[in-house]
């Protein structure tokens, strides 16, 4: 008859924490980078579609200005609209309007310079230029900068930076950030760990179909008591209230 080693109580704990920890990392790789930069890849300018009505530009009502019709050039030369994709125009016509203060081509120069599409790949300009756009309050370049912090890109890796301009955007709806942010209280990367506010925000995310949000929930709920869970739903429902008020005024 085999014998089986009875595990001791602290060595199951052990290795369940390290199960989730698991669990929690396999969505931080796979989920972190998609939604770094998924505005561009799966959505039509979902940079702007993204934001908050009350920060939101609407791009028709100023085509005909130059600061914004350059953008709007710009764009169409990047999409290949109207005519063959012509990169080189489009970053031409981005740098004019963000020349002239533009933060939709501010955002998009960042985007092009971090992946190298249509310019050299040079992750210090497209911090410069991220950070340019976020200091006029566009949101998706917040949300930028600090995945930009996260992983060192472009400048020394800070947490706390990152964390706040993560909040920052989080609080303003956008929801790869609100997920993000989610992540950070998880891991407790630049904010003390917290899976409170962990769900709070992840729940605010999963609200609005973000699925990797839902699935981190999941795992986080495992670590946490029933009275925990319920006040973290109940700040999250807050919070969507705060919002939906704000939007309103």
């Amino acid at each position: 008859m085999k014998l089986v080693k009875k595990q001791s109580l602290p060595t199951i704990e052990l290795k369940r924490k390290w199960k989730i920890q698991t669990r929690v990392w396999v969505l931080v790789f796979g989920a972190m980078f998609f939604s770094a930069f998924y505005k561009y890849v799966y959505n039509d300018l979902n940079s702007e579609s993204q934001i908050t009505p009350t920060s939101r530009v609407n791009l028709e009502d100023h085509i005909t200005t130059s600061k914004f019709g350059d953008f709007n050039k710009g764009y169409a030369k990047f999409k290949g609209h109207g005519g063959p994709r012509d990169l080189d125009g489009a970053v031409k016509l981005f740098k004019s309007a963000a020349g002239q203060g533009s933060k939709q081509a501010q955002d998009f120069l960042g985007y092009m310079y971090s992946k190298g599409v249509g310019v050299r790949k040079n992750l210090e300009v497209s911090v410069q230029w991220y950070r340019k756009a976020a200091d006029q309050g566009f949101i998706p370049s917040k949300y930028s900068l600090g995945v930009a912090y996260s992983f060192g890109k472009g400048l020394p890796q800070d947490f706390g930076v990152a964390a706040k301009l993560f909040s920052e955007a989080a609080n303003q709806g956008f929801i790869p950030a609100q997920f993000t942010l989610g992540l950070a209280y998880a891991q407790g990367h630049g904010v003390k760990k917290d899976y409170i506010k962990s769900y709070e925000w992840l729940t605010v995310a999963a609200k609005q179909e973000h699925e990797d949000a839902a699935k981190l929930r999941e795992i986080i709920e495992e670590e946490m008591t029933p009275g925990q869970i319920a006040e973290a739903k109940r700040r999250a429902r807050n919070f969507q209230f705060r919002f939906k008020r704000r939007l309103s005024q």
